[in-house]
């Protein structure tokens, strides 16, 4: 809601935004209530990137990635080949 009202804020008095029963507060109200929840989901996207702060499946799915390129590393060491 912090971003709603700094929107809000940004508006000249002539466009009622302060009216919790205007058109232009409901509106604004929507799109920033919107706009919170993808920063949520963008935030969540980057720390399930990162090992020590990913969660459920996307953990099983870094430690995947990390298993293919480790048995990658040892095949290729092994054979000598790239």
């Amino acid at each position: 809601m912090e971003k709603t009202l700094r929107i809000l804020d940004r508006l000249p008095l002539f466009y009622r935004s302060w009216d919790k029963d205007s058109l232009i507060f409901n509106l604004l109200f929507a799109m920033g209530k919107r706009i919170e929840e993808a920063e949520k989901e963008v935030t969540a996207i980057l720390r399930s990137h990162w090992v020590d702060t990913s969660f459920e499946a996307n953990l099983d799915r870094l430690g995947a990635i990390l298993a293919s390129i480790g048995s990658h590393t040892r095949a290729t060491l092994s054979t000598g080949t790239t």
